[in-house]
């Protein structure tokens, strides 16, 4: 940044918050999210809202703000839809219908899910795999 030079500073600043997540580093995963946030309002580069406002649910969920982070997660599969950001729609639903599954909603976890994976962009990558086997983990259950 001190050059001048803004590329991938967006980028860098979700990865970070995802990869404190991951740690369970939340309040570091929160400031990076807050950093990307603000990048996108001095620099009007939106192209990564909708993965900003899944990781802010990922990590409201976790911290037990049910609302605030069911909002944030539909927050961000519309801006993807808006966006035609396709795999960021479907990293969104899937964390949706995780937090659906873990907040005892399955039946809303696999609306979700179905969604994600008629949406996918390659129903052979990661993220489709991933919410083929949410999907399975919930209709394996009793």
């Amino acid at each position: 940044r001190s050059s001048g030079a803004a590329l991938a500073v967006l980028y860098a600043k979700v990865w970070l918050a995802e990869c404190c997540l991951a740690e369970g580093a939340t309040d570091r995963a929160m400031a990076h999210l807050d950093e990307a946030a603000a990048h996108v309002s001095d620099t009007g580069e939106a192209y990564f809202d909708p993965e900003i406002s899944r990781l802010r649910g990922c990590v409201l969920a976790g911290a037990g703000s049910s609302e605030a982070a069911e909002a944030d997660f539909a927050a961000a599969i519309d801006a993807a839809r808006r966006s035609g950001a396709g795999l960021l729609g479907l990293r969104a639903r899937i964390s949706l219908a995780e937090f659906l599954k873990d907040s005892g909603r399955a039946e809303g976890a696999l609306g979700e899910l179905e969604a994600a994976l008629a949406r996918a962009p390659d129903p052979e990558d990661a993220d489709a795999s991933r919410a083929r086997r949410v999907r399975e983990e919930i209709l394996s259950q009793p």
